[in-house]
């Protein structure tokens, strides 16, 4: 089997063990929780990393703008 063909095999295999049931389900069975609070707790788990990775892109973008700013000034003078 070739490389890509495995590539493209993967995702699939992962995708029929799942059987389209929702992954933190079972780990929330598992684990003797109700399936909501796992889901919620990766909601939130997901939701702060968003905001901290758009955080992160409004102050690099910020930076960005200060350096442009910077540069601009000193081949002005």
């Amino acid at each position: 089997m070739s490389d890509q063909a495995k590539k493209d095999g993967a995702p699939e295999e992962s995708v029929s063990e799942n059987n389209g049931m929702n992954p933190g389900a079972e780990t929330a069975k598992a684990a003797g929780e109700k399936p909501f609070e796992a889901d919620y707790e990766a909601f939130m788990k997901l939701a702060r990393e968003n905001e901290e990775l758009k955080d992160r892109a409004l102050r690099l973008a910020a930076e960005m703008e200060n350096l442009r700013r910077r540069t601009a000034r000193d081949v002005h003078d």
